[in-house]
């Protein structure tokens, strides 16, 4: 995987290999991200190239990032989405204070949001790698019941018609599994490094 400073730099020069490197590499997770979000592909590809073009006006004068570019790229397409959409859906507009203190808190309450919902992501990636009966078993665990708490092993074991032992073994096989297939996706080294 490439620095953050060889993509910034081929945005900054319009390299086209890096640009291209840059578009098989993130458009199909940006498109996705955004179809999920009650998006189309015409507008995530939009929102992709917004954000390529904002990085490229911003290199010239010295654009520097903290973090990996997948990230910086990601929490970047997400705000300018939820930008638009609330653009969109709002008929009042504010101005906000760039100045004001509140607004690094909710900065910061966005950057946890989208980190978890990379997570999800990155879970669910996982997930789809695993057998069928994993998969039960795991999606099953994240159900809730009317009164809003997590089904325990004993109701996935009611559902399945199977042994509460047995759930349990393989529920406990299954999640050692999809730890061992989270923590090979190079995203998950990523987030985990920039806490």
């Amino acid at each position: 995987m490439e620095t953050s400073d060889y993509y910034l730099e081929g945005i900054r020069t319009g390299n086209t290999q890096v640009l291209e490197a840059i578009y098989a590499e993130f458009s199909e997770l940006i498109t996705r991200m955004i179809v999920n979000n009650n998006g189309t592909a015409e507008e995530a590809k939009d929102i992709f190239q917004d954000v390529l073009l904002s990085f490229f006006r911003q290199s010239q004068s010295g654009l520097e990032i903290q973090c990996s570019f997948s990230s910086f790229l990601i929490i970047a397409c997400k705000r300018r989405w939820m930008n638009y959409l609330n653009s969109k859906y709002k008929s009042n507009t504010y101005k906000i204070d760039q100045k004001d203190p509140t607004l690094n808190l909710v900065n910061d309450d966005v950057d946890v949001l989208f980190e978890n919902e990379l997570r999800m992501i990155i879970v669910k990636n996982a997930l789809s790698m695993m057998d069928d009966s994993c998969k039960e078993i795991i999606e099953l665990s994240w159900q809730t019941d009317a009164d809003g708490k997590f089904l325990g092993w004993m109701d996935v074991a009611t559902i399945l018609n199977m042994s509460y032992g047995y759930v349990r073994k393989r529920a406990s096989e299954c999640k050692n599994r999809l730890i061992e297939l989270v923590k090979k996706d190079n995203r998950y080294n990523e987030l985990r490094y920039e806490q």
